[in-house]
């Protein structure tokens, strides 16, 4: 119970950032997890190469030029974290 607690919280306080606009159709927490957050997590993740941004062909441009404006719409931010990779050299659990 607490942990849906905390998400309607953390969807609550998202929503008062977004755009009046955007925030129209969203009447609940549960509108935006049934019905914003699925198609929103595959809009976020385009099939982008991981290439320099003059290097992109125009369908790339435009996907990224989308993605942000999307972001923004949403008063999204992206961060950047490094992930330690496992070499198989000892120590790693997992399963």
């Amino acid at each position: 119970m607490l942990n849906k607690q905390a998400n309607q919280t953390l969807v609550r306080g998202w929503l008062a950032t977004v755009a009046p606009a955007v925030r129209a159709g969203l009447s609940s927490p549960e509108t935006v997890a049934k019905d914003l957050l699925p198609p929103l997590a595959s809009i976020l993740a385009p099939a982008l190469r991981p290439v320099p941004r003059q290097m992109l062909n125009k369908q790339e441009q435009h996907d990224l030029a989308q993605l942000v404006g999307t972001m923004l719409a949403y008063s999204l931010t992206y961060s950047l974290e490094a992930h330690k990779l496992d070499h198989g050299g000892g120590g790693g659990g997992g399963g």
